[in-house]
């Protein structure tokens, strides 16, 4: 189990990582707001045991990122199953999104992340196969390639 300080650093990380496309993003419409979708949110995991090191990484996290108000919406609603599917309707037409993938499901998609052969910089303290994770970036590929939008996805 990674330490209060490692997962701070990771989440410290993935604010900074998100803060820096959101900004690189800016256009007509720049990306203000974030939805934050993970299992360190109490409902969002049923393997995660969160312990003080998971809680210390939501608090930087929270604090970092301007939350979109879809993420106290997205809490409202009690049915694990319904709230999913919900934010990855939302998710994946997303403009940008900001993961920590496994490597292969990274190439496999065309996620841009670190270089190859670099080890990712949240694979120490987040899982990282994730079922939901996974799905959001097919389903990303799938209406980017129907759509012919540009939908962008980052690993950091």
């Amino acid at each position: 189990m990674q330490s209060t300080a490692a997962f701070g650093r990771c989440a410290n990380a993935l604010a900074g990582a998100s803060l820096s496309r959101m900004v690189s993003a800016a256009g007509p419409y720049p990306v203000t707001e974030a939805v934050l979708l993970s299992d360190l949110i109490e409902g969002n995991s049923d393997t995660l045991h969160r312990s003080a090191a998971h809680a210390a990484a939501k608090a930087v996290l929270f604090s970092r990122l301007r939350l979109s108000p879809l993420q106290r919406a997205f809490r409202a609603v009690n049915d694990s199953g319904v709230r999913a599917m919900l934010e990855l309707h939302v998710c994946a037409r997303a403009a940008i999104v900001v993961t920590c993938a496994h490597p292969q499901l990274m190439a496999a998609f065309g996620v841009e992340g670190p270089a190859a052969g670099q080890r990712s910089n949240c694979l120490g303290c987040v899982k990282a196969n994730s079922g939901f994770t996974r799905h959001l970036v097919e389903t990303r590929a799938r209406l980017q390639a129907r759509a012919h939008q540009s939908l962008r996805t980052y690993s950091w």
